[in-house]
């Protein structure tokens, strides 16, 4: 039998928190993806620039 009461602030404030937590994982892969990005439009600047040190 379930004696506990039910808390809905309690309840709240771990919603609140799990929504924190969310909210800064999914911040950090948007991060993380965009990092990924500019790193690989870096590498290709950088071929570029190599190839055209080339041609000249």
């Amino acid at each position: 039998m379930l004696t506990a009461e039910w808390n809905w602030d309690t309840a709240k404030e771990v919603w609140q928190e799990e929504a924190r937590e969310e909210a800064a994982a999914q911040y950090e892969a948007q991060l993380a993806s965009r990092d990924a990005y500019i790193a690989d439009r870096d590498a290709r600047i950088a071929e570029l620039e190599r190839q055209l040190s080339g041609r000249r």
